[in-house]
């Protein structure tokens, strides 16, 4: 699948939401950017996203979260469903094999006032 063949989604514009499973729910307008989530797996190295503000690098990481994390709140089935419409739910296998089977670990720093970026980072290169 490539960037030209992305799907978009929705029918209302979301302004601010940057949450992948609630523009799913309350129907929001969204550009399918799961093609990229195979890529991702087959790679398996780090991934650094850099790119212009606003070209939908939160929704991406939520939306990756979403799908690899373990469920918390819902069953399994409910987490798929999600995906079924999606370019990746035309992957035979890949939604029943990847799909809430991996811990995840989420760090939000645009949401964190505790500690600066810079501090965090200190702290993770003091481990290693």
């Amino acid at each position: 699948m490539s960037v030209l063949e992305a799907r978009v989604t929705g029918s209302k514009i979301s302004i601010g939401s940057s949450s992948w499973p609630e523009s799913i729910k309350k129907n929001y307008l969204l550009v399918d950017k799961s093609f990229i989530l195979p890529q991702v797996i087959e790679n398996g190295d780090p991934i650094i996203v850099i790119r212009p503000r606003r070209s939908g690098k939160s929704m991406f990481l939520s939306m990756s979260n979403d799908f690899f994390e373990v469920p918390r709140d819902e069953t399994l089935e409910d987490k798929r469903a999600r995906y079924r419409d999606t370019i990746v739910g035309a992957i035979p296998g890949f939604i029943d094999e990847h799909c809430g089977r991996y811990p995840v670990i989420w760090f939000d720093l645009k949401a964190s006032d505790a500690l600066p970026p810079w501090h965090i980072a200190y702290l993770f290169a003091a481990r290693s």
